[in-house]
């Protein structure tokens, strides 16, 4: 087992995702806000069925680079997908 993010939070070692509900608990952000960030395309999400499962890999890449990538809010980043779309 590997510990991440706080003291009682743990996730086996080998695993490839995370659910929303981990994202939540590692960034210490609302469940709502955890769903607009899977959202933003600041990651990879893999949806299978009704679930999303959100790339380790991808995540893990994100957050260790979210300063260098200019620290956008996450309302810019909801902001700048929704000027795309349209």
């Amino acid at each position: 087992m590997l510990t991440i993010g706080q003291e009682n939070y743990v996730t086996p070692v080998g695993k490839r995702t995370y659910s929303v509900e981990e994202v939540r608990a590692i960034l210490d952000i609302s469940r709502r806000k955890a769903y607009e960030l899977c959202n933003s395309d600041c990651f990879k999400v893999i949806r299978v069925g009704r679930t999303m499962r959100i790339s380790k890999a991808s995540f893990d890449y994100w957050l260790d680079h979210y300063e260098e990538d200019g620290g956008q809010s996450l309302k810019q980043r909801i902001k700048a997908r929704a000027n795309k779309r349209v």
